[in-house]
């Protein structure tokens, strides 16, 4: 910082010397100290409404490809059933169908005070597979599908 300024100078732009005190620096500064909070916010608000609408935008792409790819309900991952209710749901419903018919006998069989063997890992060894557990494992949900 080489320069020597007069105590008397008066000069006009930003970052001046004007009567021997620095000049303020005006509305247009790219100095982010020296910018008014108000300011700082509206850029941030801004940001933020940009932002959102990218995101927003991104979401109504992929549920749209998603309704598109995705019409027909998820297939069932087991292929013989020894409820014929479960199979037939299955068939006509999909994954998301039996899993429907399955807490709904659930919830009845727990509104008349059965509890016990009223979770799926009681009857189904894996969530992902529903492989089921043991010689018996649906006799506990049986009468209330």
């Amino acid at each position: 910082m080489g320069w020597a300024v007069s105590p008397n100078a008066v000069l006009g732009s930003r970052g001046s010397v004007q009567n021997g005190k620095p000049a303020p620096l005006n509305s247009r500064s790219t100095d982010v100290r020296h910018t008014p909070k108000k300011q700082l916010m509206t850029h941030k608000i801004a940001l933020a409404a940009a932002f959102s609408v990218v995101f927003a935008a991104g979401l109504v792409a992929s549920s749209a490809n998603a309704a598109e790819e995705g019409d027909a309900p998820k297939p069932c991952v087991a292929t013989s059933f020894k409820i014929s209710k479960v199979g037939a749901t299955c068939k006509s419903g999909g994954q998301p169908a039996v899993k429907k018919m399955m807490k709904a006998a659930v919830k009845k069989a727990k509104a008349a005070g059965v509890t016990e063997g009223m979770k799926c890992k009681d009857c189904h060894e894996d969530l992902k597979t529903y492989t089921l557990k043991g010689t018996d494992p649906v006799g506990a949900i049986k009468k209330w599908l």
